[in-house]
């Protein structure tokens, strides 16, 4: 990979995040341009001004990609692109990139999810996609505004089992000088399916009964049942041979504990905004699904799962 243009897809909360520091860095690099694809009055003020990022690593930074736009066709030849699209947004993204990703185009998915790889090589053919998942909180706090709060983001990405000879340094190479947390893993898949455990048991959950994690945490009912969603899940990375750590309920349970006590997951919040897509099939539709194809029951993920989507 020459590395010489970097494409950020989506610049909400972690696109913002990511892809401010990714600008700020190459910023006035002769070698290296930074573009963005975003849409709306965000993708006018990003144009207009810039995108500021608010971050308590640095205060308030602004920095001016060297393009934004929301046309594909108006990108450069781009050597790394970095999803950070919504699930329900993916396939449509994926048909767009179809044309422009070429044999040793790099793709890094910044999705939660477990089928997202697949989902992407179903409709690329050509290019690299490296496996990711990605731990920040951030979010669009008005046109052309990102706000990032907590611990600095951090992006863990690993092969692609199709591509095993590829060799990630370049990109490695870029996140360090733009001061972007990375972890390279060969066994991606077992971070990815760890992620998900706790972002489907308690997304679900939180959702299904409109309560806030803290909630789920003390009520005896929800948190059985979020505990069970773990356990259904856990089953199906045994059955694809994943490992996962040992003891990963208690894990999850001490990571949801850290959490304020009114958080809310985001499919919670989207479905309270009644909002026309979210993220409910890739959360618990996927755990349906894949308990059918290895015959295995997941019994509290399909009622939970069927009740919100009949919401």
């Amino acid at each position: 990979m020459e590395g010489k243009n970097i494409c950020v897809v989506g610049i909400g909360g972690l696109g913002g995040y990511f892809g401010a520091k990714l600008a700020k860095a190459f910023e006035q690099s002769p070698d290296m341009n930074v573009s963005f694809v975003a849409r709306g009055n965000h993708l006018k003020a990003i144009q207009e001004d810039g995108l500021t990022l608010m971050s308590p690593e640095f205060g308030v930074v602004n920095c001016k990609p060297a393009m934004a736009t929301d046309k594909f066709k108006d990108l450069p030849k781009t050597d790394l692109f970095i999803l950070a699209v919504k699930g329900y947004d993916l396939e449509e993204t994926a048909v767009n990139l179809r044309d422009v990703v070429k044999e040793d185009t790099v793709v890094i998915p910044l999705l939660n999810g477990v089928d997202i790889y697949d989902r992407l090589k179903s409709i690329i053919k050509e290019g690299i996609i490296l496996p990711a998942c990605v731990y920040i909180t951030a979010y669009i706090e008005g046109p052309g505004i990102t706000k990032h709060e907590g611990n600095p983001g951090r992006i863990v990405f690993g092969r692609d089992k199709q591509r095993p000879d590829f060799v990630p340094e370049a990109v490695i190479d870029i996140f360090n000088k733009a001061n972007i947390n990375n972890v390279w893993r060969d066994d991606i898949e077992s971070e990815i399916w760890e992620k998900f455990i706790f972002i489907a048991s308690f997304a679900l959950v939180t959702a299904h009964y409109n309560k806030p994690m803290g909630d789920v945490l003390n009520d005896k009912t929800m948190r059985e049942e979020a505990v069970a969603i773990m356990n259904e899940i856990s089953g199906l990375t045994k059955k694809k041979g994943i490992a996962i750590p040992e003891g990963i309920v208690d894990i999850t349970l001490r990571k949801a504990a850290a959490f304020p006590y009114d958080t809310q997951s985001s499919l919670q919040r989207d479905i309270n905004l009644k909002k026309a897509k979210n993220e409910l099939d890739a959360i618990g539709g996927v755990i349906v699904r894949q308990g059918k194809e290895l015959g295995l029951s997941t019994p509290v993920t399909e009622r939970l799962y069927s009740s919100l989507k009949n919401m």
